[in-house]
This record gives structure tokens, C-alpha cells and sequence, in this order.
């Protein structure tokens, strides 16, 4: 899920104004499709999202896979810690630390 949504942002900023992109249903049932309705501005924050993720996976590669199952896989708390193998405890935190982190990183580069 992750690299769909950067490649739909590389596409985009690729894009010149005026050209649509069709949708692209994510999922078979329909529940969450990716239309074309994400903006520059939008598709430069996806970047920037890929790139903050890039640096927390090298300094803390757990909270990296955190975000990874929350963020772009959807998630519970739960569902993480069970797939990872964690306490839900150290999913909680884990994903506290990482949204602060990503947060900084993401401002530190606008």
C-alpha cells in the first residue's frame, strides 16, 4: 500500500494541470479508492512522508513497520502487535514515537 501511494504521487507531480488520471480501486470490494483528486500540494507531502519514513526506518526500524501496518495497511493496534509479534503496549508507543518523529522530520524539510 505503501508504494502505491507513492507511485501515485511520483505520477502526479509527473502529470501537467489539466490531465486526469483514472481511479484506482485499492481494494476489490471498492472500500478505499485512490482518485484523482490529490493535488500537488498533496502529492509533495506523500513524498515527504516517504522520505521522513526512510530515515526513521534506519534510526528505529520497528516503529518504521508500525506505521507501515497503522498507516498504510490499515491497522488496529491489535492487528499490528499480532503481526509483529509486539505487546499492544509497544505498538502504542511505538506509533506515539513515530508520528512525533515523522512529524519533525517532515517539517525540518519544508
Amino acid at each position: 500500500m505503501r508504494h502505491v501511494f507513492l507511485d501515485y504521487a511520483k505520477r502526479k507531480k509527473r502529470i501537467k494541470r489539466g490531465e486526469g488520471i483514472e481511479s484506482l480501486s485499492i481494494d476489490a470490494t471498492g472500500a478505499f479508492e485512490l482518485k484523482d483528486r490529490l493535488n500537488e500540494e498533496e502529492a509533495d507531502h506523500i513524498l515527504a512522508l516517504e522520505g521522513a519514513l526512510a530515515h526513521l526506518a534506519r534510526s528505529n526500524e520497528r516503529a518504521a513497520r508500525v506505521v507501515e501496518c497503522r498507516f498504510f495497511g490499515g491497522m488496529t493496534v491489535e492487528d499490528t502487535a499480532s503481526v509483529l509479534n509486539l505487546s499492544s503496549a509497544t505498538v502504542k508507543r511505538d506509533w506515539m514515537l513515530a508520528k512525533a518523529l515523522l512529524f519533525q522530520s517532515m517539517e525540518a524539510n519544508t
